[in-house]
Order: C-alpha cells, then structure tokens, then sequence
C-alpha cells in the first residue's frame, strides 16, 4: 500500500533519559523555583494585547534580545541553575547556546508546584513538598 508520508524526511532524534540523575534533576528543580525571575508578558494579537497563558523568564547574553508577538525580550543573566543545566546541554550536544525562554512545567505559576517529589537535604531521601 502507498504511504503518503513515505517521502517525508525522519527527524534526527537522540533520547537520552538518564541525561540528568533523579537527585541531581530534584536540586536542579529547586534552584530553578526559587532563582528564575518569573514574568507575565503580553502578546499582540488581532483582538488586542493578550497575556500569555504562562510565565517565562529570558536568560542569556547580554547581547540575546529576543522578538515575538510584541515582546522584547531583554536577557536576565544567567542563574546559576539555568548555568549549569547550559553546560550540560552544551556538552551533550556539542553545541553553544546563548540563551534561553524558561517556561514553568505547570502553567499556572511557579508557586503551583505543590505535589512536586523533592529530595531532603538532611536525609536524601525523596518526599513531596506540599505549599
């Protein structure tokens, strides 16, 4: 049988789901929390100015202005978090980034990380974080 989409070129894909370790990923998301500088934009749209459906927060270059739907986006500098995690992107794809749009895995805010699995401090241990 012919396939439309046999001539379709396959995406290059590399997973790699042990890229972060489980402890590591837990303190990772922490820091990311507590030192990203979350921001509620608004975007132009036909009807008028709209917010966005989700903070976000522009790290970078000094140099990395941003554009989209009315939107400058003048970099933060980089937290240490969003460092770190750019180091290791850098070094797993062999590739340099000057910046990046952070958005929150949970739309509604950063304070709605409620049920969020955190690692203890004193025991290692996992526990949920109830706020």
């Amino acid at each position: 049988m012919f396939d439309l989409f046999d001539d379709i070129p396959k995406p290059d894909i590399e997973w790699h789901p042990d890229w972060i370790e489980v402890d590591a990923g837990s303190d990772l998301m922490g820091a990311l929390i507590t030192e990203v500088q979350w921001q509620q934009d608004t975007m132009t749209t036909p009807g008028g100015r709209v917010p966005l459906p989700h903070p976000t927060a522009w790290q970078g270059e000094p140099d990395a202005v941003y554009v989209y739907s009315g939107i400058r986006n003048m970099p933060q500098p980089w937290t240490p978090a969003v460092a770190q995690l750019r180091a290791r992107a850098e070094a797993a794809c062999g590739a340099r980034f000057n910046s990046v749009l952070a958005k929150p895995a949970i739309a509604a805010a950063p304070t709605a990380w409620a049920g969020m699995r955190t690692r203890s401090a004193s025991s290692g241990r996992s526990r949920s974080s109830h706020r």
